[in-house]
């Protein structure tokens, strides 16, 4: 090795050397710059774990809480529940509400049905006929046994507003006892005979017909006896049968009675007028038997 080779080596070296030092001091940034990197302790670790725990459970969707509905009365907007019940409730309420309009309208129907049936009952009865009867005139007839013979003449009044069509007249004459009496009349009438004016008549309106009836079985002498002691009645009884402007069959019951003076004040005009008419209205009063009308 030459002088020279051995003496270039350490410069060489040398110059490396400083080389080696500037480059990295030529590279490095500024103090304000420079970044330290530290390696992080366990405790540091522990504490960026537990703070992305943390982070992750805050940030993590929120279970919804159960439904409870709402107290009756309390308006919940924010709940299903709420609302649905809501709804039930108001449709639980129309449904009573339609129910009570259905009801009313039912007893409204109902009553102004029966307003217009009593209206045209009202106007019915207004309009029909009615047919009174009262006795007019007296017949008394002897007999050869000492027995009588009895008629008496009576007036059909209509003093309705319509006519009273095809009125027909029946009726009889008796004598019997007051005890007697309730049991007689209260036996079907139509079992008695039908005596009377075979041909129907029609009266009309403040307008009479006249009739008759007679007794069917004589008057014997003893019931006459029996009729001045007070201990009998001569009843004159009978009915009137007629239909109305409605078509509707009426029928008038009519009873009269006469007592023991009443017949007596009779005998006084009839004895001298044997065989005819004679007044007999005032002697004749109406009875508590057999009066009635449809």
């Amino acid at each position: 090795m030459s002088y020279v080779s051995r003496t270039a080596k350490p410069i060489v070296q040398a110059a490396f050397f400083c080389f080696s030092i500037i480059t990295p001091c030529w590279a490095a940034p500024p103090d304000g710059q420079r970044k330290v990197t530290t390696t992080p302790t366990v405790s540091e670790q522990i504490r960026v774990t537990g703070s992305d725990l943390a982070r992750v459970i805050a940030d993590r969707p929120k279970v919804a809480e159960p439904d409870k509905g709402c107290a009756p009365g309390v308006d919940d907007r924010s709940s299903d529940l709420c609302a649905q019940w809501k709804a039930a409730d108001a449709a639980e309420a129309s449904a009573l509400y339609s129910l009570l309009g259905l009801i009313a309208t039912i007893i409204g129907t109902v009553l102004l049905v029966w307003t217009l049936l009593q209206t045209r009952t009202t106007a019915r009865r207004e309009l029909r006929a009615y047919v009174s009867v009262k006795p007019e005139t007296f017949v008394n007839r002897n007999l050869p046994d000492g027995g009588r013979s009895f008629e008496v003449e009576i007036k059909m009044e209509n003093g309705g507003s319509t006519p009273a069509y095809r009125a027909a007249h029946l009726g009889n004459i008796v004598a019997i006892s007051d005890e007697h009496a309730k049991e007689y009349f209260g036996r079907r009438y139509d079992e008695a005979p039908r005596i009377g004016e075979p041909n129907a008549v029609t009266i009309h309106q403040n307008q009479f017909a006249s009739g008759s009836i007679s007794s069917y079985q004589p008057i014997t002498s003893e019931q006459i006896s029996k009729i001045k002691a007070g201990e009998m009645r001569l009843y004159a009884f009978g009915a009137v049968e007629y239909r109305d402007t409605f078509r509707t069959k009426r029928e008038t019951r009519f009873c009269y009675q006469l007592n023991g003076e009443g017949l007596q004040e009779l005998d006084h005009v009839g004895m001298a007028n044997e065989g005819k008419l004679v007044p007999a209205g005032k002697a004749w009063t109406l009875s508590r038997f057999f009066n009635n009308a449809t």
